[in-house]
């Protein structure tokens, strides 16, 4: 008789059970040591830029746990402080933005489909008049920046299409708002 050999079965917690390496229990003391010096200047850094605390907060915890992510897929940045502030930046700005468009939608989503008022078209079409008006009385560059920047074009594109810098096309639309604004205060246009 010939003996089988019975198949070898792997022990049960050796398949759940990650063995640590001493490389990942330095790696771990090294972020939390990370945490330890950047938390305070990180948060210091989000509360003004947020004007709230709690999401501060919330944010300063999801630029940690993108570090962490970072780390234990061996892409450690180089300039860490740096790197902190970059994705802290970018994450309170991506917010601005997600809020701004939902307090945009929000009004929507509550209107009723009401008609507008008679009273309120009238208006509406005076204060447009009066505001074109306005705007007819600037000067051509003024204007067309005017009209360029209420299309969203920023700075630099505005300065490429009107053909002067970027620090001359800041001070023409900063001139630009001013006279727009005295221009509609004299006719009276309100909002």
């Amino acid at each position: 008789m010939s003996r089988v050999s019975e198949p070898t079965v792997p022990e049960q917690d050796a398949l759940f059970v990650e063995p640590v390496h001493p490389v990942a229990q330095s790696d771990e003391l090294e972020l939390s040591e990370l945490y330890l010096r950047y938390r305070g200047e990180i948060l210091g850094f989000l509360v003004p830029m947020t004007r709230d605390p709690e999401v501060a907060e919330d944010i300063l915890q999801d630029t940690f746990i993108r570090l962490i992510r970072e780390a234990r897929a061996g892409r450690m940045p180089d300039n860490v402080r740096a790197w902190l502030y970059r994705v802290a930046a970018n994450l309170a700005i991506s917010r601005g933005r997600r809020l701004a468009a939902w307090l945009r939608v929000v009004p929507r989503l509550l209107d009723r489909n009401e008609p507008p008022r008679p009273e309120a078209e009238f208006l509406a079409h005076e204060r447009d008049a009066a505001l074109h008006a306005a705007l007819g009385r600037l000067r051509p560059a003024g204007r067309a920046a005017l009209l360029l920047a209420a299309q969203g074009f920023d700075g630099h594109e505005i300065a490429t299409s009107i053909g002067r810098s970027e620090a001359a096309t800041r001070t023409l639309l900063y001139r630009s708002r001013i006279e727009l604004r005295r221009l509609a205060e004299a006719a009276e246009v309100g909002p």
